[in-house]
């Protein structure tokens, strides 16, 4: 935009559009050059443009078997981007090792120095202490629980460094730039090897009062039992989650049954997983259908529940068992319309796997606004 025509968006004087504008010029945040030419006569206005590369910052998605490591500028265009096996992982120091070097080998591609990244978000599995930012309640990850990953990032600098739930994350990045753009009350609600849920209200990422928000593993739904879940995993998490799928297909082929299913899986029942089970059930074999029928129906109870106390604008679908695609979708709202009055919009996850980082760059960019435009003047 010209600055006459800032002057006239804002409501402020010409003078101070000045100043500012002169202020950001010198620093570097904006460019000012002439329109491009119409073939009209005449003097060009002069445009200013923000300069997304005038900082940059890191993002770090921690998972169960891997971890994303990226640099971005300020648009959240990654310049640099490293993905780390995490697969044989004994213990939290040894994978704060591996994600530290990762992120300076990409700093490095990205010809940056440490000093030039102006802020960083860690997305981790676990309930993240918002006063503290140590993990919490993280059972996917070996010792992982109270780990500091701000002090492992130190080598940064004084740069503000987030640490943040991966689906919380996740949902933020989703509003960004996935399924959930223009929504401002939006549900995430996370199908893989954990169960979680991100939840943005009135445009605000609600993160609890100890960080917990969102953590539905643990829901306790009336009428639904299942085995005491391994560790820490709650019970719903147990049901739904992807070793369900798992548990299931191993009972049913204990019975005698599941032929086609152990035939599908190379003779090894112990290879029947979600993604092959729903392969199967949308091919119509009744034993995948049976399956996949009665977990989705569990899955349904819960988003109703999220549903129900939320009442959330749009409800997105997300983690490894999402790529089930539509036919899941379908079974879900079709089951939802039995469970709660309330209607919701479902969605699919449009980020796919990287969701959570690209949520991780929008958390590292708001911060580095903060500080480039001293917000807390």
């Amino acid at each position: 935009m010209s600055r006459p025509a800032l002057s006239k968006a804002t409501g402020l004087s010409k003078i101070t559009v000045d100043g500012i504008a002169n202020e950001l010029v010198v620093e570097g945040r904006v460019l000012e050059a002439p329109e491009p030419p119409t073939g009209s006569p005449g003097r060009r206005a002069r445009l200013l443009a923000f300069r997304e590369d005038s900082a940059f910052v890191g993002a770090i998605d921690i998972g169960a078997t891997r971890a994303q490591v990226a640099v971005s500028d300020l648009a959240g265009t990654l310049v640099a981007q490293e993905e780390v096996a995490l697969i044989g992982v004994g213990s939290g120091s040894e994978l704060v090792e591996l994600v530290r070097s990762a992120l300076q080998r990409s700093i490095a591609a990205a010809n940056l120095t440490n000093s030039e990244i102006r802020a960083l978000c860690i997305a981790t599995p676990g309930i993240v202490d918002p006063a503290t930012q140590r993990v919490t309640l993280a059972p996917q990850l070996p010792d992982w629980d109270d780990v500091d990953l701000v002090s492992a990032m130190s080598f940064l600098g004084d740069c503000p460094i987030h640490v943040e739930n991966e689906v919380h994350l996740a949902v933020l990045g989703e509003q960004w730039r996935g399924a959930a753009q223009g929504f401002d009350d939006v549900a995430y609600v996370h199908l893989g090897v954990g169960v979680g849920l991100g939840i943005v209200k009135s445009g605000t990422l609600i993160r609890g009062a100890h960080g917990g928000a969102g953590e539905i593993g643990y829901l306790p739904l009336v009428g639904l039992t299942a085995a005491n879940p391994e560790g820490n995993r709650g019970r719903f998490e147990a049901l739904v989650g992807g070793a369900a799928y798992h548990r299931a297909a191993q009972e049913l082929c204990a019975s005698g049954r599941g032929k086609a299913l152990i035939e599908a899986a190379g003779g090894d029942p112990q290879l029947i997983d979600a993604a092959l089970l729903y392969r199967m059930a949308e091919s119509s074999d009744p034993d995948a259908l049976e399956i996949v029928e009665k977990l989705l129906g569990y899955t349904a109870a819960g988003i109703a529940s999220v549903i129900s106390i939320l009442d959330p604008e749009v409800v997105i679908i997300g983690g490894g068992i999402s790529r089930a695609g539509a036919w899941m979708l379908e079974r879900i709202e079709s089951m939802l319309g039995e469970l709660t009055p309330l209607h919701s919009d479902l969605l699919l996850a449009g980020l796919g796997d990287h969701a959570v980082l690209v949520g991780a760059c929008r958390r590292a960019i708001a911060a580095c606004e903060h500080e480039l435009l001293d917000l807390t003047r």
